[in-house]
């Protein structure tokens, strides 16, 4: 598990309120088959959000080549580089590809 999204489940309690424990992996954790679960929810979440900057992103480029002043052309690409830089931090930081 990525060792933010771990941080973030421990700090909000969810680990007190999730098991299994009949331990479906049959490793001795009764915490890890949930882990799984956790990160994949964790991932979709951060996924998702990535998406909707991106698409944002892809809103402001377009909104960039119709636009006929050099100033709101230039703030628009730069808003949409901004969108698409925090998505890639969001990867980065929660490990998710």
């Amino acid at each position: 598990m990525n060792k933010r999204i771990e941080e973030l489940a421990v700090s909000s309690g969810i680990y007190d309120s999730l098991c299994d424990p009949y331990d479906a992996l049959k490793n001795g954790d009764y915490y890890s088959s949930i882990k799984i679960d956790l990160e994949k929810f964790a991932e979709l979440i951060v996924k998702e959000c990535c998406q909707y900057l991106e698409n944002e992103a892809e809103r402001l480029y377009g909104l960039s080549a119709s636009e006929v002043d050099p100033l709101f052309q230039s703030n628009y690409e730069l808003c949409a580089f901004k969108c698409y830089d925090n998505s890639q931090g969001l990867k980065d930081n929660f490990g998710v590809e």
